[in-house]
C-alpha cells in the first residue's frame, strides 16, 4: 500500500552448478575426438608407407589383366573382367572414358577416330558378347571364354599396330 513502491534491485548471479552428466559427456568426447585422431594418424603412416604399384602402358596392362583371368572359374566374373580390362584398354589408348561407356558410345568413339572398320566391328561385337553374359546371363562354356580373351589380345594388337608411329620414309612413299 505504499505510494510510490520501488522496485527491488536485482539479485548477484548465482552460479549453476555442473553435474555428472556434463563431465561424463565431455570425457566420453575427448575419448572419441582422440580414438579418431588416432585412426587417422595411423591411416595415414600406413598409406606413407606402402609402396605404390608402377602403372603400366595400356597394352602391359591388358596382357597382365588377361593372364590373371585365366584362373577364374567363374564365366560372369570372367566376363565383366574381360569387357572391364579392354574398355580401360582402350579408354588410356585412345583417350576417351571407354569404361564409363556404353558399347555403342565406344563403337560411335572408335568410327571417330577413323579406326578400320573391320577392327571396330570385331571390338564391338566381343564387347557385346561380354554384355551379353554379364547382364542377360547368357550361358558360355568355358572354351568359348578363353577364345573371346584370346580375341581382346589379338583386338589390342591391332589396335597397337594401327595406333603406332608410322616412319617418315613409310609417309613421303604414300605422297
Amino acid at each position: 500500500n505504499e505510494k510510490n513502491p520501488q522496485p527491488k534491485p536485482p539479485e548477484s548471479l548465482r552460479p549453476l552448478p555442473l553435474g555428472d552428466r556434463f563431465w561424463w559427456t565431455v570425457a566420453i568426447l575427448s575419448a572419441a575426438c582422440l580414438g579418431g585422431t588416432w585412426l587417422l594418424w595411423c591411416q595415414r603412416r600406413a598409406a606413407a608407407t606402402a609402396v605404390a604399384a608402377p602403372i603400366l602402358p595400356p597394352f602391359e596392362e591388358l596382357t597382365a589383366e588377361l593372364d590373371r583371368l585365366g584362373a577364374e572359374p567363374s564365366m560372369i566374373a570372367l566376363h565383366t573382367r574381360l569387357s572391364l580390362a579392354l574398355r580401360r584398354y582402350l579408354g588410356r589408348r585412345l583417350p576417351f572414358p571407354a569404361v564409363e561407356s556404353t558399347t555403342s558410345e565406344v563403337q560411335r568413339q572408335l568410327l571417330s577416330r577413323r579406326m578400320p572398320g573391320p577392327l571396330v566391328r570385331q571390338t564391338v561385337e566381343l564387347l557385346r558378347a561380354c554384355d551379353l553374359v554379364k547382364f542377360a546371363r547368357q550361358e558360355v562354356a568355358e572354351a568359348r571364354a578363353r577364345e573371346r580373351s584370346e580375341a581382346a589380345l589379338r583386338i589390342a594388337r591391332e589396335f597397337e599396330s594401327q595406333l603406332a608411329p608410322r616412319e617418315p620414309e613409310a609417309l613421303e612413299k604414300a605422297g
